[in-house]
Formats: C-alpha cells, sequence, structure tokens
C-alpha cells in the first residue's frame, strides 16, 4: 500500500463526520455552500478549466496532471480509491468538474471542493448528508433537454455546468441530459470545436441546444490526404476553408471562385463571364517554363476524382514541402485536398439548399463610343489627314474640298444606324443552383446521398452551361476489426460553343462590331448578312444574329467515379487499408455550319464531330501505426500506390451536307480523319513517421519513391523527402500561466517535391503519320520527334518557417516565410540543322519563388453582437535562377532572362506624346557607334533618347506582369438569429497589356473598328504644347502609334467587394431554416480602362478572345433558401 501522506487525513474526517450532531451538521454544510459561493468568484472561477491529452493513464496520474496544471490538490485515501485503473482523457478548455465527472461517472466515487482542495470519497460516507442534500434539492427543479449540432446530430458528452457551482453533467449518446438545479439557475454548455453557450433557465425546465460551430477552435482534426492529425501537430503551412466559408452566398459551381481570396498564398485570377471557364490557379508562384502550373487535386484522400462543390465539407490547400511531401512526384505546384460530406449515425437528415440568381454584365471603366461618337473621332482623324496633305501639296489632295473629302471617306448616312452591340449581344442572365441530400445511419452504417443542378445562362447572349450531379458515400463497419467505405460520383454537362476563335466570336464582336453596321434589316426582324446586304464597316464581317441561324455547335460530356476502401484494424496500434478508384469519362464535341455559314459556304456547310474517353484506375495501400509510450507519442504510415490512364480520340470532319441532316454519313465527301490514344502510368513506394514528445516537440519525415511512364528510360525513377518540425511553446511550463495566450508555436520545414504536369511520351522518338509523310499514295511515317532517354521530373526544393500564435480567444495570426527552387525545367532546346529536329526537350532551368505568407483572424465583438474579420495576403517574389546556355527565351510580349521573372515584359517602350507635334515618341537605345541595340542584346546603351519612328525604337525589357501582393479580406457579422458576411479580395502591383487597345484605341488608323471612350485622366492632343496621353488623330495611324509597346500596359491593381451575404435563421421552423440574399462581384475599385482587372496573372493580356477576357465576373443577386428536417 502506497499513501499520499497529505491522504491519510480522510479516514478522520470520516469518523469525526458520524459523530457530529444531525443538525450541526445540516449548519455546517449550508455553511460549507455560503462560503464555497463566496470562494468561486475569487477562487474557482480563476482557474475552472483546463486541457488534457493522455492515453491509457492511471487515475492517479490524471490527478498528478491536474496538480501541476491548476491551483488545486486532491485528498483521497487510494485503499478507499482506485487510483491504479487505466483511463484515456481527452478535452479541451474543460471544467474539472467535468473532467471528474467523467473519470468517476461509472465508479462509487463522490468529490467534493472546499477552496483549492478536492476530496475523493466513497459515496456511501456521505450518506447522512446526501439524505439532508436531497432535501435541499426539494427547493430546485430539475431540467432536461437534447443538444444536437448543426446538422441535427446528437452531441455526446458535452457539459452542461449550472454557473457558480460544480454542478454538472454530460449528455449522453442521444445528446440528452437532465439536471437539478436553482429555479433561477443560468447554465453553461461546453464542447470542444463549438463555442459556449449560457442560458438562463428562469421559467423552463425543457431544452433544445443547437451548438455552433467555434470558428476560433485551436485543435480541430485536419484532413492531409493519406493521414489527418489535430491542427496543433502540423509542422507544415495549410489552410482549411469549411464548406460554410466555402460557399459564403456564392452562386458559382466553380471551386475556383469559391476559393478567391480566403487563402494566402493562393492566387486565383477569375478573368471572363464565360460559364465554366475555369480560372486560373497558382500557388506560391509559377516554377515551371515548359511544365504545367496547377495545384495537384485529391479528393477524399486519393488522387484525382470529381466532385460537385455543393458535396464538400472542407479544403485542404497544401502549400510546403511537409504537407505535400507524400505525394512527391505530381506536388511541387502544392496540393489542393478536397473532403466530401459523410453521414453520421442518428436519426436521418435531409437537407436542401437552393438559390435562384440573376446577373448582368459589369463594363467597369469601359465603354464603345456610340453612332455620333464614332463619327465625330474619325471625322477629326480624316481632316487631319487631308490638312497634313495639302499642306505638304499632295497631288492626290488637289481639288478636292476638306467637306467633299470628308463625305467621300465617311459617309454622313452612318449616322442613320446607331447599333448598341454591346447591348444586343448582352443579355440579363439566370443561375439556378440546387441540391438536395440525405444523411444518417447507426453505429455501424452511415451514409450520405446527395443530387445536384445547376445552369448559368450567361449574361453573353450564346453562353450557357448546366450539368446534373449524384453522390453516394456510404461506410459501413463490418465487424470490430474490419470497415467498409464505398463513394460513387457521376455528372454530366452540356454547354453550346462559339465556331469562331478570332476576331469574329461573339466575345469580340461585343466590342469592335460598329455602331454603324446593323444588327438586322429595315424590317426589323430579319438579320442583316454582312456578305450579301450591302456595306459592312467592320473588317470582321461578322453578325450573330445571322451566324445563329446557320450553325449548331454543343459540347456534351459525362464522367464517374467509383471508391472501394477496406480497412482492416490489426490490434489496437496498427491498421491496414485498400484504398480502389476506378473513374470512366466521355465527351462528345459536335459542330454543324451549313452552307450559308462565313466558315463553310465554300464546302457547302460543314460536319465536324470529335469523340473522345478516358478510363482511369488507381490503388492506394496503407500500412499505419500509432503508439503511446508515456509522454513519447508514434505514428507512420507505410504506402504503395499504383494508377493507369488511357485517352482515346476520334474525330472527324465531312463537307458538303444537305441542309436539315446532321449525321456524317448524309455529308457528300469526308474531309478529314483523326484520332489518338495515350497511356500513362505511375508507380509509388512512401514512408512518413510524426514523433512528438508530450505534445510540445514534433517531429515529421517522410520518403517517396515514383515511376512515371512519362520520363526517359534512364530516369523513370526518383525519390523525394521531406522533414518538419514544430515547437508548441506555450505548453512549456514557464508559459503555462500565462492564461492569455492559447497557442504559441514554431514550425519548420525542409523538402523535395516533383512536377510531372507534362505532355506524354516527351521522352520517346516519336513519328508522324499524316498526309505530309504518304509516298505514293501510300501511307508512311516520318520522325517527329527525338528521343531523350534522360528526361527526368522537374524537382521543387521547399524551405518554410513559420509562427502560430493564438491570443485570447479573440485572435490568431499565422506567418509564413518560403523559399522554393525548381530544378531541372523542361525547356524546348534548339538543335542544330544537322539533327534533322529543331528543337528538344531537355531539363536545363531553375526558378525561384520566396516569400511570405499571413493569415489573422481576429473577434472584434463576442457577445450577443458577433463580429469576426479575416485578412490574409501573400507577397511573392519570382526569379529565374538558371536558363540553357544562359540563353533568353522570347514568348511573346514576354521574354525568359535570367535573373528576372518568369512574366517579364519586352517591347519598345512608350515615352509619351511629343508637346510639340502630337506624334508618339518611342524609347531608343544606342551603342557608342550610334548602332540601335535592344535589350536583348545584353549591353549597356552609350546613349538613350527618343524616337517617333516606330522600328527605330529599342525592344526593351520594361517591368514584371506579376503582383507585389494580393489577399483577400472577410467580415462576418451575426446578431441573434440574423448574419451578414462581407467578402473581399485584392491585387496590388500587377501589370496588364490591354492589346486590344491597339484596334479600340488606334489613334485614327482605320474605320473598320469600333472605338472605345477615354477613361477620366486621358486626353488627346489638338495643339502644340499640350500634355497629352494620347496622340493626335490622323486617319491611317498616327506613325504606328497603335503598334505593341508599354503604351498599352497598365496597372491592374484592385480592390474587389466579391461577395455581400445576409441571412436570417429560423430555428424553430423543421430543424433549421435559413433564407438569404447575396451580391456577388458587387463593387471594383481600379484604374485600369477595361471591364476588369481580375485577369489571368500567367497570360495577362485583354486582347481579342473567344473567351471574353474584355468583360468580367458579373454582378450576380441571388435569392436562396437551406432547409433542414
Amino acid at each position: 500500500m502506497i499513501n499520499k501522506s497529505i491522504n491519510q487525513k480522510a479516514p478522520l474526517f470520516y469518523t469525526l463526520l458520524k459523530k457530529i450532531p444531525i443538525a450541526m451538521r445540516i449548519t455546517l454544510l449550508l455553511l460549507f455552500v455560503f462560503i464555497f459561493q463566496l470562494q468561486a468568484e475569487n477562487i474557482y472561477s480563476q482557474d475552472t478549466k483546463i486541457s488534457l491529452d493522455m492515453k491509457n493513464s492511471t487515475i492517479e496520474k490524471v490527478l498528478q496532471t491536474i496538480e501541476e496544471n491548476s491551483d488545486y490538490y486532491f485528498l483521497y485515501n487510494n485503499r478507499l480509491i482506485d487510483v491504479d485503473r487505466k483511463v484515456s482523457v481527452r478535452v479541451k478548455n474543460a471544467a474539472i468538474s467535468a473532467v471528474l465527472e467523467k473519470l468517476f461517472k461509472s465508479e462509487n466515487v463522490n468529490y467534493e471542493v472546499e477552496g483549492s482542495q478536492i476530496i475523493l470519497s466513497p459515496k456511501e460516507m456521505y450518506s447522512q448528508i446526501s439524505t439532508v442534500i436531497e432535501a435541499i434539492q426539494q427547493q430546485k427543479k430539475t431540467i432536461s433537454g437534447t443538444i444536437i449540432d448543426k446538422s441535427g446530430v446528437p452531441v455526446i458528452g458535452a457539459n452542461i455546468v449550472e454557473e457558480g457551482t460544480t454542478n454538472g453533467t454530460v449528455t449522453d449518446v442521444d445528446g440528452k441530459f437532465s439536471l437539478n438545479v436553482e429555479g433561477n439557475a443560468t447554465i453553461r454548455i461546453t464542447y470542444i470545436g463549438y463555442l459556449e453557450q449560457n442560458i438562463n433557465t428562469s421559467g423552463r425546465s425543457s431544452f433544445n441546444i443547437t451548438l455552433v460551430e467555434d470558428s476560433k477552435a485551436l485543435d480541430e482534426v485536419v484532413v492531409l490526404g493519406y493521414t489527418s492529425k489535430r491542427q496543433s501537430e502540423l509542422s507544415s503551412s495549410v489552410t482549411v476553408i469549411k464548406s460554410d466559408k466555402l460557399q459564403a452566398g456564392e452562386t458559382s459551381n466553380n471551386l475556383g471562385t469559391m476559393l478567391q481570396g480566403k487563402v494566402p498564398g493562393l492566387q486565383v485570377s477569375n478573368n471572363t463571364a464565360h460559364p465554366q471557364r475555369n480560372p486560373n490557379l497558382v500557388i506560391r508562384g509559377v516554377g515551371s517554363i515548359g511544365a504545367g502550373y496547377s495545384p495537384l487535386y485529391v479528393v477524399d484522400g486519393i488522387i484525382g476524382g470529381s466532385y460537385d462543390p455543393s458535396d464538400i465539407e472542407n479544403i485542404t490547400v497544401l502549400k510546403d514541402a511537409a504537407a505535400t511531401g507524400l505525394y512527391g512526384s505530381r506536388a511541387a505546384n502544392g496540393v489542393i485536398l478536397i473532403t466530401t460530406k459523410s453521414g453520421n449515425s442518428g436519426k436521418t437528415v435531409v437537407n436542401y439548399s437552393g438559390s435562384v440568381g440573376m446577373q448582368y454584365m459589369r463594363k467597369g471603366n469601359f465603354d464603345m463610343m456610340n453612332s455620333q461618337e464614332l463619327y465625330d473621332n474619325r471625322r477629326e482623324a480624316v481632316e487631319n489627314l487631308y490638312k497634313d496633305r495639302v499642306a505638304a501639296n499632295d497631288p492626290k489632295f488637289t481639288g478636292i474640298t476638306l467637306d467633299q473629302y470628308v463625305d467621300k471617306t465617311i459617309p454622313p448616312s452612318v449616322l442613320d444606324t446607331d447599333t448598341d452591340w454591346m447591348s444586343l449581344l448582352t443579355r440579363r442572365g439566370t443561375v439556378n443552383k440546387h441540391n438536395i441530400s440525405v444523411s444518417g445511419g447507426n453505429e455501424k452504417t452511415t451514409f450520405f446521398l446527395s443530387g445536384n443542378f445547376y445552369r448559368d445562362l450567361g449574361v453573353l447572349i450564346h453562353e450557357e452551361y448546366q450539368d446534373y450531379n449524384i453522390r453516394a458515400n456510404l461506410h459501413h463497419k463490418l465487424s470490430d476489426k474490419f470497415a467498409l467505405t464505398f463513394r460513387f460520383d457521376g455528372n454530366t454537362y452540356a454547354q453550346p460553343n462559339d465556331p469562331y476563335d478570332d476576331q469574329s466570336a461573339t466575345s469580340v464582336q461585343y466590342v469592335i462590331n460598329m455602331p454603324w453596321d446593323p444588327a438586322y434589316e429595315e424590317d426589323g426582324t430579319t438579320p442583316y448578312n454582312p456578305y450579301l446586304s450591302g456595306y459592312w464597316f467592320a473588317n470582321n464581317k461578322a453578325n450573330y444574329f445571322y451566324d445563329r441561324d446557320h450553325y449548331t455547335d454543343n459540347t456534351r460530356g459525362v464522367g464517374a467515379n467509383a471508391d472501394l476502401k477496406l480497412e482492416y484494424k490489426i490490434n489496437d496500434f496498427i491498421s491496414f487499408s485498400t484504398s480502389n478508384r476506378f473513374g470512366v469519362g466521355g465527351s462528345e464535341w459536335k459542330q454543324l455550319l451549313d452552307n450559308k455559314h462565313a466558315l463553310a459556304n465554300y464546302e457547302n456547310g460543314r460536319l465536324s464531330q470529335t469523340i473522345n474517353y478516358n478510363y482511369s484506375y488507381l490503388t492506394s495501400n496503407l500500412l499505419s501505426f500509432s503508439r503511446s509510450i508515456q509522454f513519447n507519442n508514434f505514428s507512420g504510415i507505410l504506402g504503395q500506390e499504383y494508377s493507369y490512364t488511357k485517352r482515346s480520340e476520334i474525330s472527324s470532319v465531312g463537307i458538303d451536307i444537305p441542309v436539315g441532316l446532321s449525321a456524317l454519313n448524309s455529308t457528300g465527301q469526308p474531309k478529314s480523319v483523326g484520332g489518338n490514344e495515350s497511356e500513362t502510368g505511375f508507380m509509388s513506394f512512401f514512408g512518413q513517421f510524426d514523433y512528438n514528445f508530450n505534445n510540445r516537440y514534433y517531429l515529421v519525415g517522410s520518403v517517396r519513391a515514383d515511376a512515371s511512364s512519362r520520363f526517359g528510360k534512364n530516369n523513370k525513377w526518383a525519390t523525394f523527402y521531406t522533414l518538419g518540425s514544430s515547437w508548441i511553446i506555450n505548453n512549456e511550463n514557464c508559459l503555462q500561466e500565462i492564461s492569455w495566450i492559447d497557442l504559441l508555436k514554431l514550425k519548420i520545414s525542409y523538402g523535395t517535391t516533383g512536377n510531372a504536369n507534362i505532355a506524354d511520351y516527351l521522352s520517346l522518338g516519336t513519328y508522324s503519320f499524316n498526309i505530309q509523310s504518304t509516298y505514293d499514295g501510300n501511307s508512311g511515317a516520318r520522325p517527329a520527334r527525338l528521343e531523350n532517354p534522360d528526361l527526368t521530373w522537374e524537382k521543387a526544393y521547399t524551405t518554410n518557417l513559420g509562427l502560430e500564435f493564438a491570443f485570447a480567444n479573440r485572435g490568431k495570426i499565422e506567418i509564413d516565410f518560403y523559399n522554393r527552387i525548381n530544378n531541372n525545367l523542361l525547356q524546348s532546346v534548339p538543335l542544330s540543322a544537322a539533327t534533322g529536329f529543331s528543337t528538344q526537350e531537355r531539363n536545363v532551368g531553375k526558378v525561384r519563388n520566396r516569400g511570405i505568407d499571413l493569415n489573422l483572424t481576429t473577434t472584434n465583438i463576442d457577445n450577443e453582437l458577433r463580429w469576426i474579420t479575416n485578412i490574409n495576403f501573400n507577397i511573392n517574389h519570382n526569379r529565374i535562377l538558371s536558363l540553357n546556355n544562359h540563353e533568353d527565351i522570347s514568348s511573346g510580349v514576354f521574354r525568359l532572362r535570367e535573373g528576372l521573372t518568369m512574366r517579364h515584359y519586352y517591347m519598345k517602350e512608350w515615352a509619351g506624346v511629343d508637346p510639340q507635334t502630337g506624334g508618339p515618341l518611342w524609347i531608343r537605345w544606342e551603342d557608342e557607334n550610334g548602332n540601335l541595340i535592344h535589350g536583348a542584346d545584353k549591353k549597356e546603351p552609350f546613349k538613350i533618347s527618343t524616337t517617333d519612328i516606330y522600328n527605330q525604337a529599342s525592344n526593351l525589357f520594361i517591368k514584371s506582369a506579376y503582383p507585389d501582393l494580393t489577399g483577400g479580406i472577410s467580415n462576418d457579422f451575426s446578431y441573434k438569429n440574423f448574419s451578414l458576411s462581407v467578402y473581399c479580395n485584392y491585387v496590388i502591383g500587377s501589370t496588364i497589356n490591354f492589346s486590344q487597345r491597339q484596334s479600340i484605341d488606334d489613334d485614327g488608323m482605320v474605320l473598320s473598328k469600333g472605338q472605345m471612350n477615354f477613361i477620366k485622366g486621358w486626353t488627346r492632343w489638338e495643339k502644340p504644347g499640350d500634355m497629352a496621353t494620347h496622340p493626335r488623330l490622323i486617319f491611317g495611324g498616327n506613325k504606328n502609334s497603335s503598334q505593341p509597346s508599354s503604351r498599352y500596359l497598365e496597372n491592374g491593381s484592385y480592390f474587389k467587394v466579391q461577395n455581400v451575404t445576409l441571412s436570417y435563421m429560423f430555428p424553430d421552423l423543421f430543424s433549421g431554416l435559413k433564407i438569404y440574399a447575396g451580391i456577388d462581384n458587387l463593387a471594383v475599385y481600379t484604374k485600369f480602362s477595361g471591364a476588369d482587372p481580375d485577369v489571368n496573372i500567367e497570360s495577362p493580356n485583354v486582347g481579342q478572345s473567344k473567351w471574353g477576357e474584355t468583360y468580367g465576373a458579373p454582378r450576380r443577386y441571388t435569392l436562396g433558401v437551406n432547409l433542414s428536417f
């Protein structure tokens, strides 16, 4: 027998108590209660909560830990109290009384609190006192109730404590509780991960309570793909977005749009209103030249997969090597983990969410001239040309007056037509989004079933997208050792297409079609034919209203993924799982142009059809272990993975098709037949080991070996590794007394990941079979690519240093410093003509991205009115460290050079307008001999001057397109049942090439394109001495002033109010009814002259494209409802 000396007082107390007369015992009891009430404010309330995470520990060890972390000490006799019994306890900020309730709920043990002493004794010791307590409690009342979460699932183990006392209980497996309290008592409800609630019981005895998730919870479980960890255990840089924040009033069905501005370090460019055109996503900068830069997507722990955004439970964005390392060869661009919803045991819950919206075109600062404005503009250009030519004694201008020349060039009759193409080609779009789900289950089986419908009728007249999606997630516990999970996701979609890819595309007609050209004949109903109906000023000769009656162009697709996972619990600390995914998908594109369509009238009609399909299979097998030995906690996984994908495509084109027919066998003759097949395979072996000591010091390491069919035979395998560590500083004894520090964690990681996002067969020597390789009518092949057996993976080497600090239950700041170097970049390298090939793909480059991520969340007000703010930003510096033989690479208006960014403009530098002549000026560099030199010559200029001759100006490195800062700001307000959310995102310091201005802001160059109105701050040169932004108007152009140059580079900085949503919850209707109204893209503050500066920063050009960069995401007004029953 081993006793604490202080515990030997307990038998003496018990003996004396039995000898005290009953009247005195009652008096002493009442006095004890009174003293306790006085001390509750001064002592107990000062330290009533504690956090514990102890596995398989003795009661004695738990009590010692409570003593070490509080002002209390325990009195007990271990002959009467079994303190050797082993228990597992995990609580966060729980009342000590609630901890004791859990420890001794099934034991014959009573406890009493006296000052800083907690006395433990067998229940029979207080049998007589219990009689007194029962008499007192007859003056109290019994309350009861049920506690559930927002989904209606019972909350098991929630703490209910009478305020100011230790009187409390916990909910049972059905979420129910019962407690005797004073008549006007206030009860406090707490549960890990949920907000504390305080409820006054006056006049009530029955309660139905719904807990609200705590957005500040510091120890939530984070899914990391192959594993999951508590947030405090992470040594990596991750950001988690839950479903409510992801949706946040958005009616978009696009994940990228939903993530915009919500994740530091994730740059989302949502640059078009075209339905379902995916935004561009980049995590911590681009690190590749010839391979892709999109992040890897993982759905429910398996690479790839499909989903509907309405079915997402949460998103986890992995940014550093410690987080992405287990995905090895495909994780260099970051990883986006998607976890879909699942069922919970309990009653069956039906959820419906639906929204309808109207959307309108946003023009921003962009506006086109009407007929009169365009006439005045072009007339001035023609007059200026006439005056210049007359002054130069040009014989072509003699014998004709100014008015005669102007009227001949621009007939005044053009003013009879004033077509507002912007209004005609746009409409009030609509959006419909509906989801219904059923979830529930019991202790053995849980299920989640959902169906989704989405339709987006775009703001441009021909745009539309529609899809249907179904999902089934089932989990069944076969036994104590076996569990089975099955998931299925299927979708189908349809959308019309624009047959034009050039300036005749509808989205370009919206801009450049001229107000002088009519959309309809004089009857107002017959579409005007640009080719046959008289004059047509615009050089694109395209009229949507005529073309739409002479073509159909549609894409339809279908896809499905099925997952089957089997889990086997070998023993208490080792388990095995095998996850297998089967995927199929396909699409059909069909275009029919009749014999009156401009693209096919010379072929007497054309029918094109392309069918493709893909099949994929992936198996992932994991052996997991987890073990604790005193303060040492170990866990890890060993895994093997294999994936295979096959893609096939068949295409055919037939011409000379009778009107009204739409099958290929109806065409008069074939024009072309094509097709291809490709296969891709990956094989992987990997492992990860985690260790932490006493929940203070954490270490994680991983290694992965990958093989891919995409790389050369000498380099198919590559090995990737990561190492990370973190220190929870506030768990040190010296900081335990600082109650306002909720979390203080330092973390560091380093590791390598790879990029396999390249085309198939680049390493192989291939042959091409086409019409150029036929001989004498016989098919043949010709060499198409030179073999490179050494082609290997692009590798990223990433270092991350981070700090997390949460304070006073009011705020949390997370800051990460990162440095990533991408090596062995894939580049198309020029070859000697003697090889017979022009280029070969090789690994020759190196790029660095270095920056800061910051995420700050604060609870500004936390009472009946609640106000939470989140601010995040990213600063990223991109630099090319090396290229093949240190040679520049030309890439359109960009030029890649060592020491500069991946997107650095290279063009003629605009020097403004000559104040004396109104002519354009550009920068000219010369060497010591007066010869023209360019930035690509890698020479320092001997002389820098200006020139008004375009071809005598230097091509120079101008500036980077990349922004200095990107981020987002959100504010969430709630008051009673009302809530208001405001989400904003911003970009500072980006540069956009508004190349379409070369046509629509051309200084009088042509009469065949519409022109834009000036924005605030722009001026036109009119007379000597004018300091203007735009040269003098001259018909035919003012010395090539509208040719490509930095003149059309604009500041792309903006601040966008992305979404504002107001909602109201009816808690007593059904199991919860919420209605809301929202506005997307409410306002954009920018100096950019176009419609929207939110462009693809990797291709920051606003030009003449069918995808419509000249108009941005529409303003959308939404009404919605969420209903549970």
